[in-house]
This record gives structure tokens, sequence and C-alpha cells, in this order.
């Protein structure tokens, strides 16, 4: 029969909410198959895009159950994955039995719908504070800009202790619907990370605006009204203002995610990720940082530089 999942804490106390987690061992510690161990020292098991099964409860700091299902775990990010402390991306698949989380995760968010979630560790913070991501994420929640909700929370690996994590929303086509009310399966998502990468969809409606951005006069008022039917520019103007404010050192040439619904009117977004290097350094220049060479996001914002109401 169905393989029934139970975690019972006793004599515990918290004042965050409680994740358990629940897998064979083999399924993250395993030198051959396990997500979590070095395996191959050449080429890490963590850096692979390898998903195992996984039983995930949630658990508010009353104690009170809010949810119990079984899903999919992946190793998530890019460099903080070789750290000890791993980052986890979850996700609910009609394969595991349970195609969404149904719960408000989140308070202060009217979202009752998940189908994936990660726990993200600190960070790669040069200065560790373990909340300098999601601070800053707070910091710029009343601006036109996409940001993750975010709650700390303790996290137990098949009853060990595992450490504090931060549940935050994933950025992906399901994140993007659930905010924007839109299609998951009809958007172009894009991230520049030293390179353009595709996510979702494709890269063409993105390149033909740089293009024309690129080789017109955008003081032009012709050219920039139109470049305003092509990306949302209020977002685009909070966003630079953000970054650069919050001095995030790790940016521009990566750390970049955008977005637009696949219609005819869609419209360019952009999303903030990764702050962990922000606030770091008063002295750091992120103006003079825009304008290092060979940085495919620059050329973006120092041409629309050239409209005085953009300016």
């Amino acid at each position: 029969g169905p393989i029934i999942t139970q975690t019972y804490f006793i004599n515990e106390t918290t004042t965050v909410p409680v994740i358990s987690l629940s897998t064979n061992p083999d399924n993250l510690f395993d030198d051959e198959i396990g997500i979590y161990s070095v395996g191959n020292i050449s080429n890490p098991n963590f850096v692979q895009d390898w998903e195992r099964p996984i039983h995930i409860e949630f658990f508010e700091p009353d104690g009170s159950s809010g949810f119990s299902i079984d899903g999919g775990v992946k190793i998530s990010g890019y460099m903080i994955r070789g750290f000890a402390q791993k980052p986890f991306a979850l996700f609910t698949r009609p394969k595991y039995g349970d195609n969404k989380i149904d719960y408000q995760i989140f308070p202060d968010l009217p979202i009752t719908e998940f189908k994936s979630l990660t726990l993200r560790n600190g960070g790669d913070e040069p200065s560790p504070t373990r909340f300098r991501d999601v601070l800053c994420h707070g910091l710029v929640n009343n601006t036109n800009i996409d940001i993750m909700a975010f709650r700390p929370a303790k996290v137990y690996i098949n009853s060990v202790y595992w450490g504090i994590y931060n549940i935050r929303e994933k950025q992906n086509e399901d994140y993007l619907a659930a905010h924007h009310s839109i299609d998951s399966d009809n958007v172009d998502m894009l991230e520049i990370f030293g390179k353009l990468i595709v996510i979702e969809g494709d890269s063409l409606h993105y390149t033909a605006m740089v293009d024309y951005i690129e080789n017109n006069d955008m003081n032009d008022p012709v050219h920039y009204e139109y470049i305003k039917t092509q990306m949302d520019m209020d977002n685009f103007i909070d966003y630079n203002i953000a970054e650069m404010y919050l001095a995030n050192e790790n940016w521009s040439g990566h750390n970049v995610k955008f977005w637009r619904p696949k219609t005819a009117k869609g419209r360019w977004r952009w999303i903030l990720c990764d702050l962990d290097h922000a606030m770091n350094n008063s002295f750091y220049n992120m103006y003079e940082d825009l304008n290092k060479e060979n940085n495919l996001y620059s050329p973006l914002f120092f041409k629309l530089l050239e409209n005085e109401n953009f300016k």
C-alpha cells in the first residue's frame, strides 16, 4: 500500500516554522546517486540536475500542521551548491501524487497554491548575515519590482537538524502565473549570467527590442514611446534604482532575470534576485560597474539614459 510518513517533535519549541524532509538516505548521500554528496570530485553529484523523491512536512511555530505531501527535490543555486549547507528546490508533480501545495505559506502574500518552493541557505554573502537577500527584497516591497516572499524556518532531514533556511518562492513560470494571472505555459523568461540564458520560451522578442534600442535615438519621443510598449519602463527604472542603491556588487553581468507574457502586448519586466552581495561595500561604485566591458546588460541601460524623461 501507500507509504505514510509522519514526523513527531517531542518537547521541542520554536518561534519559526519547521520543515521536515524525509527520504531514503541514498537519494541524498549515496556516492553514486545522492544529490547532496560529492561522488566524482571532477564532476560532483551536487552540480547535476538530478531530482529525487522526498516527503515534505510543514509545521507552524505553534506546532500545527500546514501541509504534508510527497514531492521531488533538487539541489538549487549556482555557487552556493558547493557549501556544506546546500539549498533545495522542492517540486510538486502528479507522479508523486500531489500537483500543488494547497496552503498559504507566507501570511502577507495572498497566494494559497504553490507548485514549487526554494529552501535557501544564507547564500554566498561575503560578510554572512543569513538574511541580507531577504532584507533587500523587503526594503523594495512597495515598488514596481517582482520580488520573492520569504519566511525563515528550521529544516530537518530524516529527523536530523539541518539548520535555518529561508523559505522562498521559486522564480519560475508558476511564480509568474500566480503573481500576474498569466498563462504559465506561454511566457518568455530569460537570464543574464555571463551570457543570455533562455529559461522559458525564447529570446527573439528581447533581442529584437535590444537591437531597436541600440540602433535608434532614444531621445526621440517616437522611438522612446515605442520601447515603452515593449518593456515596462516603470518596472525597469525601479529595478535599476534598487540594484544600484542597495549596492549589489554581484549584478549586471549576471543575476539579471526578466520575463514577458508571450502575447501581442506582453512587455518585459525585471525580477529582483540574488542580492547576497548587496549592502556590503559602501564605497562600491555601481555606475562604474555598469560600464564594464562585455556586459550584456549595460547597453540597454545606457542607451535609455539618452532620453531625458528616463534619466
